[in-house]
């Protein structure tokens, strides 16, 4: 998702958070237009509309739930239609989320490991529909949730760079692959906000198998662990926030579903897909402050690695951002 497109997401959210936790109204709707730039899409527009609300019955200090529906096209004629959804039915008792989209992009390729070249630059097109679900139990009154997720994507390669890695066919989904994957997932969150915390904590643990008996085309399984600390500095609008992402694949992993470095939410500053490989280390923090009214600013930094192995990680080999 472009960088613009998620500063206004954020921006909603914010203001729907805040909104919901001071009204009775049980739902607010906010549509907005999106603009953005990126080197790989050109100028890009579209609109999104999110609609946050409480279910009948739910007290005011219930967390509220959230659909999005948005879409976007570009001057290099890329569609990007998106339905992320965060579903709490009445006393958090279950919490479901996940997405509903389909793409048409075109992604940049570098090779697989930590050190690839910037010469090895190459570019595929694909189209590809996404469905990801997750459905989850609160544990009693606690802060604990324990289910199961499903992911699907479908990735039809539709073009490659002449004489490059991609085209070869060597690598694992350079024709493409379906992921159909279902696994166990355990999150604790106590986050003061859903959509735009101030404080608390929220960890993720997933297992997740992607088997020919599901429907698959490749067989891998994934073990990632995502955790992140929220801490208020004076006020709910001054937030420290760290991050700590883990990220492992065994097996026939396809190159589109590697543990990737890049992108919006996860060490900003690189291309998404600059490094991939089969294991993933990062470690990421930023400071959110006002500026001016509704203008806010965050700094961060951030350092991560890809490898093949465990025993490839090495200390002076950690990529930066900031």
């Amino acid at each position: 998702m472009p960088f613009f497109l998620l500063s206004f997401l954020c921006l909603a959210e914010a203001q729907t958070d805040t909104l919901s936790s001071k009204k009775t109204k049980s739902y607010d709707l906010i549509g907005l237009p999106v603009l953005f730039y990126q080197p790989e899409t050109r100028l890009g527009y579209g609109a999104v509309g999110l609609l946050t609300f409480r279910f009948p019955g739910a007290a005011p200090t219930d967390r509220p739930s959230q659909l999005q529906l948005g879409v976007a096209y570009t001057l290099e004629k890329q569609l990007l239609t998106y339905l992320p959804f965060n579903i709490f039915t009445k006393g958090q008792r279950y919490y479901f989320y996940g997405r509903i989209d389909y793409f048409r992009f075109f992604y940049p390729f570098f090779g697989i490991g930590n050190e690839t070249a910037e010469e090895q630059r190459e570019t595929y097109g694909v189209n590809f529909p996404r469905l990801r679900l997750n459905a989850l139990k609160r544990m009693g009154a606690s802060d604990w949730y324990l289910g199961l997720r499903y992911w699907f994507d479908d990735y039809n390669v539709r073009q490659q760079s002449e004489g490059g890695l991609l085209e070869a066919g060597n690598i694992s989904g350079s024709e493409g692959s379906l992921i159909s994957a279902l696994g166990l997932i355990a999150i604790y969150d106590n986050r003061n906000f859903v959509f735009y915390p101030s404080r608390g904590w929220y960890i993720e643990s997933l297992i997740l198998l992607n088997d020919k008996a599901l429907g698959a085309s490749h067989v891998y399984q994934r073990l990632s662990v995502d955790m992140a600390k929220y801490i208020e500095l004076g006020s709910e609008e001054k937030i420290l926030a760290t991050n700590v992402f883990v990220d492992f694949t065994f097996g026939d992993t396809p190159f589109q579903e590697l543990p990737l470095i890049g992108g919006i939410r996860k060490m900003r500053g690189f291309i998404q897909g600059r490094y991939r490989d089969e294991k993933l280390l990062m470690l990421q923090t930023e400071y959110r402050f006002p500026v001016y009214k509704f203008l806010n600013m965050a700094v961060f930094a951030a350092g991560g690695q890809v490898a093949p192995s465990l025993r490839d990680f090495k200390i002076n080999d950690w990529h930066y951002s900031y």
